[in-house]
């Protein structure tokens, strides 16, 4: 079912987008690879779209202001799914 509410040529290729933040606050303990020390803010582009236009880049504080589903990585899958689930493709 087409979105009304979404350009016909898309702008942003991706339905969903993840964006990952480095949230520990040790610099002594850091560790890039360890996933619990990230969290994750999920947002879909049509929200992007509807709130953003066509932006390229936003900031940490932009984003939070648009109320994103937000999770550590080992929700990440569970609140891609719902997500998913709520989004019209």
């Amino acid at each position: 079912m087409e979105d009304p509410e979404r350009p016909k040529d898309k702008f942003r290729p991706s339905d969903i987008y993840v964006f990952a933040l480095l949230d520990h606050k040790d610099q002594e303990s850091i560790d890039l690879m360890n996933l619990t020390q990230w969290s994750f803010f999920i947002i879909t582009s049509k929200r992007l779209d509807i709130e953003r236009g066509m932006q390229k880049r936003i900031s940490l504080e932009s984003l939070v202001r648009l109320k994103p589903k937000t999770c550590y990585y080992h929700d990440l899958s569970k609140t891609l799914i719902g997500i998913s689930k709520e989004q019209v493709f």
